[in-house]
């Protein structure tokens, strides 16, 4: 963090600097301290796809979800093929609580074509898509693409994770949709 912060001072017009920044604060769990580096970093320049996305993230992770939607959409419309915006968004409109944001039709659109891009080959893809179908009421193909996410995290030992999916897939063997926020 030091020489991000010393980056940003020798160059407080650097948008890259900025959003690197952010970033690096927001792993951290800095959130709140990201936050105006990301939205300083769009100032300078608004078509930086990634300062949307990981505005997006951060505004997520504070709960402003209506925010976090409108970044990730700005991230797809300036880059229509990223998977992470792309990903990130269909998660949040399958799973959110909030009926005003969540829209599970999109959300399968989105996934689908995240899945389609990453070849069924991404994890957190093929979970955001799970949920999405689940969310629509399409238990079996959630069940099914669930399955293959679980399947996919235990070949690459990510044994926390793995753990979480079939705590998911669980739910939807169950027909219930998986809601966060």
């Amino acid at each position: 963090l030091p020489s991000l912060d010393r980056a940003v001072a020798l160059d407080l017009d650097n948008a890259v600097a900025r959003n690197n920044l952010g970033r690096a604060l927001s792993l951290v769990g800095r959130s709140n301290d990201a936050l105006p580096h990301f939205r300083q970093a769009l100032v300078l320049d608004p078509t930086m796809a990634d300062a949307h996305h990981n505005l997006a993230n951060t505004l997520e992770t504070l709960g402003d979800l209506a925010g976090a939607v409108e970044h990730q959409r700005a991230a797809l419309e300036l880059v229509p093929e990223a998977i992470a915006p792309m990903t990130s968004l269909a998660w949040i409109l399958a799973t959110t609580g909030n009926v005003e944001l969540r829209n599970p039709s999109e959300a399968v659109i989105l996934g689908e074509e995240a899945a389609r891009l990453t070849d069924r080959q991404n994890v957190r893809v093929l979970d955001a898509l799970a949920a999405a179908y689940a969310a629509a009421g399409q238990f079996d193909q959630a069940v099914t693409t669930q399955g293959v996410a679980v399947g996919l995290a235990e070949e690459l030992g990510a044994r926390t994770a793995a753990a979480e999916l079939r705590r998911r897939l669980a739910m939807y063997q169950r027909r219930e949709p998986y809601v966060g926020q």
